[in-house]
């Protein structure tokens, strides 16, 4: 390998992708039941950890490996998978059974990270906690400037009580933005606005949500 590019990264602080989200949701969409999608996960987490790895051979010395998001609180999912009684859904308006199933993943994912990190004792390795960071927009929502009529709402859609229509994705003829996108947690019902991925950042990066809290940004007036 070049030695420039090793250089940059250990320099570098890396970001592993969010490995496998497309994975669960294409199961999810053909209607796999959850027990039968958690049989994905040993395999969804081997990939994140083989990827993780490659990057510290390449010589990556700071390294944040994230979990997964509370799924069942996404306006897709909860669109796509409403269920009629009440008991179904948590305190914060999600779908128990896939915040379990999220919650089961990143259980198996933060073993994985645990002995990834023994076996590199000279790099930096933490855990990007997505979920419960995730979590304090919705709870936390107008402290952090969003709608808290609109924490589960899709800013752009086609209406229905999550304003996400998987036949009328965001963009087509059909569909409308919101007025003020700042406000919503999510964007299109599946991504996040910039707004809450900004919020999420600076959970992370500044908050409890960085495991171990390998960074050390400073804000300035509120900004990272």
């Amino acid at each position: 390998m070049c030695t420039e590019i090793r250089k940059r990264l250990q320099s570098s602080l890396v970001l592993v992708g969010e490995i496998g989200g497309n994975d669960y949701n294409f199961a999810f969409y053909a209607n796999k039941s959850v027990s039968e999608v958690e049989k994905m996960i040993p395999a969804v987490v081997e990939t994140i950890i083989n990827a993780t790895k490659q990057v510290l051979d390449m010589g990556a010395s700071r390294v944040i490996v994230p979990g997964n998001f509370p799924i069942g609180c996404l306006p897709s999912y909860l669109t796509a998978m409403a269920m009629p009684e009440p008991s179904a859904y948590d305190s914060t308006a999600c779908l128990k059974d896939l915040n379990l199933f999220a919650a089961k993943h990143n259980t198996q994912l933060q073993q994985a990270v645990a002995a990834l990190r023994a076996s590199y004792p000279d790099a930096a390795i933490a855990y990007a906690d997505y979920f419960n960071s995730f979590l304090s927009l919705l709870k936390g929502g107008p402290a952090l400037g969003f709608d808290a009529n609109s924490t589960h709402k899709a800013c752009c859609g086609a209406g229905g009580r999550y304003n996400y229509d998987l036949r009328l994705m965001c963009g087509v003829e059909g569909t409308a933005v919101c007025a003020d996108p700042s406000a919503y947690v999510s964007w299109d019902g599946i991504h996040m606005t910039q707004a809450a991925y900004k919020a999420m950042s600076r959970l992370i990066y500044h908050g409890r949500y960085l495991q171990p809290q390998i960074l050390s940004f400073r804000e300035k007036n509120g900004q990272t």
